[in-house]
């Protein structure tokens, strides 16, 4: 089993009596499994496995592989549990549903040595027989998967990836020169990008239980089209979100009440946890809210982008349009406007025209005509400028000689500056 993209570790969502509420849970998985995830894992921290008993999470597995349907795929925790014989028994459950793998962590409390820890896990990967994700979080086991133990548990073929949750920024290139037979899999929310950059394919993260796009957005962007420009971008708009959850205090319960602003009941968390208090709902929508905007316009300047043929976006620096233009170079050789809104006719020209004063004397309206969704305005050397509506930008003059590109996408204003 190879990792590659967005893995959600997934919520146990309950009813106010704190039991399984499954009709929130078919109703997370649908929605994730839309957005795009690639997988889900289930029974790990996120999901609260510490707080439930091996039938719940026997039947948390047989509900998940009903929703799930094959869709994406299925893998399993085994840990939070002492008992080596329990880890064994909830791994054939998984086995025995159908689920792709399960996923290994540290014995809690028992603080075994890195040779008793690896042997402990091989001792589950030969009653089980799947593939395994290694799950490293000595921050809750006080027990780190180091070199020693990784160097043993490489003996079995089924270690195929880890789960990196330590925080060690320098665990990354140790796991990638070392062990590159295992897939390095990002998980610490807050270092996603240092992951993707490093070159992880793939994230577990508790954040696509509601915000999934983005998530998938981010990886899309650093490991299917290695942009990572692209994917600082959108980095910089999901940062804030990821660092409220690290470094927060209340992983838990912020992913909950993130699923909740979707208008799904996750319910609350079991004790020992309580819900989030008002003034911290707050603050997370708050954050929530800003990373979707930012998102949004990522995306939507994107999408707009990508109907510019002959465009080489990665020459250019974005950034938001400001709302004084006048500081714009007065020396510009080239300038282009592209809309995709459709409700964009001659108010775009009007937009120009006074956002943009330097420039002003550049354009002229051809014909008379009004403009229609998709006009281009070009400038190409001094006062040639017109608006020609329906040409293809491929057939403006000097595309590669583009200096600043200026759109307007709807929802906002962008400036592209070579």
């Amino acid at each position: 089993m190879k990792l590659n993209g967005i893995y959600t570790a997934l919520i146990t969502p309950y009813n106010s009596d704190f039991s399984i509420n499954e009709q929130a849970l078919e109703k997370i998985i649908y929605n994730i499994i839309k957005e795009g995830v690639h997988g889900i894992v289930l029974a790990g921290s996120t999901g609260e496995n510490y707080s439930q008993t091996l039938d719940e999470r026997i039947h948390l597995m047989k509900l998940c592989t009903k929703f799930i349907d094959k869709r994406v795929a299925l893998i399993v925790g085994t840990g939070a549990v002492t008992r080596t014989e329990d880890s064994i028994n909830l791994g054939k459950e998984a086995k025995s549903v159908g689920a792709d793998a399960i996923m290994i962590s540290s014995p809690p409390y028992a603080v075994p040595t890195s040779k008793e820890n690896a042997l402990n896990a091989l001792t589950i990967d030969k009653a089980v027989g799947l593939p395994i994700l290694l799950y490293n979080y000595p921050g809750r086991t006080s027990v780190d998967m180091d070199k020693e133990f990784l160097d043993i548990v490489s003996k079995s073929k089924n270690f195929c990836g880890i789960k990196e949750s330590s925080g060690e920024i320098e665990k990354i290139d140790f796991l990638m020169n070392n062990y590159p037979f295992i897939d390095l899999c990002c998980g610490m929310d807050d270092q996603a990008f240092d992951y993707f950059k490093a070159g992880a394919k793939s994230w577990v993260c508790a954040g696509s239980n509601f915000a999934a796009k983005a998530h998938i957005a981010l990886w899309k962007a650093c490991v299917v089209e290695n942009d990572f420009a692209k994917g600082e971008k959108l980095w910089t708009a999901i940062k804030p979100l990821m660092i409220n959850l690290e470094q927060g205090g209340k992983f838990v319960q912020s992913i909950k009440y993130g699923v909740n602003l979707t208008g799904i009941d996750a319910g609350p968390p079991r004790l020992p946890l309580l819900p989030l208090e008002d003034s911290e709902k707050e603050k997370f929508e708050t954050i929530v809210n800003e990373m979707n905007i930012q998102a949004e316009k990522l995306f939507s300047l994107n999408g707009a982008l990508r109907k510019v043929p002959g465009l080489a976006l990665s020459e250019y620096s974005i950034l938001e349009l400001p709302s004084n233009t006048n500081d714009l170079s007065p020396s510009l050789k080239s300038v282009v406007l592209y809309s995709i809104s459709p409700t964009v006719t001659n108010a775009l020209f009007e937009f120009m025209e006074s956002s943009v004063p330097k420039v002003r004397s550049k354009f002229q309206k051809a014909s008379g005509e009004p403009m229609a969704p998709q006009d281009v305005i070009i400038t190409t050397g001094l006062g040639k400028g017109v608006i020609i509506p329906g040409v293809s930008i491929t057939k403006s003059p000097s595309i590669t000689d583009v200096e600043v590109l200026l759109l307007y996408i709807g929802n906002g204003a962008f400036v592209l500056t070579k």
